[in-house]
């Protein structure tokens, strides 16, 4: 009875640090270049503290830019959970540790003192991004599986022939 409940744990911590890495590359190499693209649309000029810093949207210059960045930057956060996380289960926790190590390296480099503003945007990004995340993570599972029943479903079953004496005799492999 006791072996009923015991569930092997197929926690890889090695896997979920690497993935968690990928993650926040993804992350902060799209809004570095979604910054930089919409920066020299404008004719602003690109600082990195439109990434790390807390006071970013109090200036009205790079308010904008920085939002909209933000929003794009979801389309490439999700991409990456697509493919490195896979999994729909796991986008919740991905994405919570991600805007969380966020929060703590823009803690670490922001010259400017922490900004509600910055916290309540971060925190609806981040709430759209576990939503859509989740929502494309199941349905490209749920798109593999359809295909793999369709391509298994339209097949007759196997039929193998075998050649003796100029007969053929046919075989239904089950």
């Amino acid at each position: 009875m006791k072996e009923r409940f015991k569930k092997k744990d197929n926690f890889n911590s090695k896997m979920i640090l690497t993935q968690l890495f990928s993650l926040l590359c993804t992350y902060y190499s799209g809004l570095i270049v979604v910054c930089l693209f919409l920066d020299f649309a404008v004719g602003l000029q690109f600082h990195l503290g439109q990434v790390w810093d807390f006071g970013i949207y109090s200036h009205d210059t790079y308010f904008s830019v920085n939002l909209l960045s933000n929003i794009f930057n979801i389309l490439v956060v999700v991409s990456g959970l697509i493919f490195i996380v896979v999994k729909g289960s796991k986008v919740l926790d991905f994405v919570f540790s991600l805007y969380l190590w966020h929060f703590l390296i823009c803690c670490i480099l922001s010259s400017s003192e922490f900004n509600k503003l910055w916290l309540i945007i971060n925190t609806i990004l981040s709430i759209l991004t576990i939503l859509l995340g989740e929502y494309l993570c199941v349905r490209f599972d749920q798109q593999d599986t359809l295909i793999i029943d369709r391509l298994f479903k339209n097949k007759k079953k196997p039929v193998a022939e075998h050649k003796r004496n100029d007969d053929i005799i046919k075989i239904n492999i089950q």
